[in-house]
């Protein structure tokens, strides 16, 4: 059974929209002149709002305390630019593998220690030197150590 949909038109700072009021307290708030739709509930943090800017871009923000993207195939993000920040703790996982290209430069920069592990490491530089500079020793623990071998 479907549910009853309220409308009604409001005024908010001189900008007209029109509420539709669901289920639980959350409205669905449509302000054609400012080309935005929000999804909110009164009392929750939980926010969608999707706003078409001057140059017919649509500009989503989301916030609620947690969120889920699931997809049965594949994910895709593509921009100029992509930027990923936690508090806390950023973990990738997958039962594959992990591919990363990169056709320019990579820096990484860690404040605290920095720990690879697997079951083999291979460094390879196909045109210039590989440097390790340590402000204090270098350790090298192998079974045996090999110099200027081919593999």
């Amino acid at each position: 059974m479907m549910e009853k949909l309220s409308t009604n038109s409001i005024t908010r700072n001189q900008h007209s929209a029109s509420t539709i009021s669901l289920s639980q307290g959350y409205e669905l708030i449509i302000e054609a002149d400012r080309k935005k739709i929000s999804l909110k509930h009164p009392t929750a943090p939980t926010r969608f709002e999707i706003t078409i800017d001057e140059h017919g871009r649509a500009l989503v923000h989301l916030l609620s305390e947690n969120i889920s993207l699931q997809t049965e195939k594949s994910l895709t993000f593509e921009a100029e630019k992509i930027k990923l920040k936690a508090q806390d703790q950023i973990n990738f996982q997958t039962q594959g593998n992990l591919v990363q290209e990169v056709r320019g430069d990579v820096l990484e920069e860690t404040k605290g220690a920095h720990k690879s592990i697997a079951q083999s490491h291979k460094i390879v530089a196909t045109t210039f030197n590989v440097e390790i500079k340590a402000n204090d020793d270098v350790r090298v623990d192998g079974e045996r150590l090999f110099f200027n071998c081919n593999d």
